[in-house]
């Protein structure tokens, strides 16, 4: 017979959650707010959280339509979703591989291709109606930032 196990109380997972160490990227326009278009944000901004705390920022320059010829985004719409050609995929894998070593990407708003992508690569995909990028991070790590699924196009 197993030894039965109890389930970790509600403080310990809390406790486990503070003593973990997050990274997590955000797709931002300025460096301040969440970009409101995943694939047109030229910059990512990767908080990294110890202890429901933020002790690290830095940001990375993200590829996205600004860097893909405008003739690659031509026609991108498959059945209504946004980024879901057969061409997307590389730059979907170029854009998550910036930010390979993080476990969320939070943005305003982001096509299926794009989120899909990510999912493909273990990074949560985030869609978030907040604005400040900080507090949104804050948020994601304490698990209280809602993922609006009706924000992908």
């Amino acid at each position: 017979m197993r030894p039965q196990t109890e389930e970790p109380s509600t403080e310990t997972l809390e406790r486990q959650n503070r003593d973990t160490r997050v990274k997590v990227a955000v797709a931002s326009d300025d460096g301040l707010t969440i970009g409101q278009h995943f694939g047109r944000a030229p910059h990512y901004v990767v908080l990294t959280l110890e202890g429901g705390e933020i002790v690290s920022s830095e940001t990375r320059p993200k590829p996205g339509h600004h860097t893909f010829s405008p003739q690659e985004h031509h026609g991108s719409h498959s059945r209504g979703r946004h980024g879901c050609d057969a061409g997307a995929q590389p730059r979907h894998e170029a854009m998550a591989r910036v930010v390979a070593d993080c476990q969320a990407v939070i943005a305003g708003g982001m096509g299926w291709g794009a989120f899909q992508g990510l999912q493909a690569c273990g990074i949560e995909a985030v869609v978030t109606d907040a604005q400040d990028l900080r507090e949104a991070v804050l948020r994601y790590a304490e698990g209280t930032l809602p993922n609006l699924m009706e924000r992908l196009h």
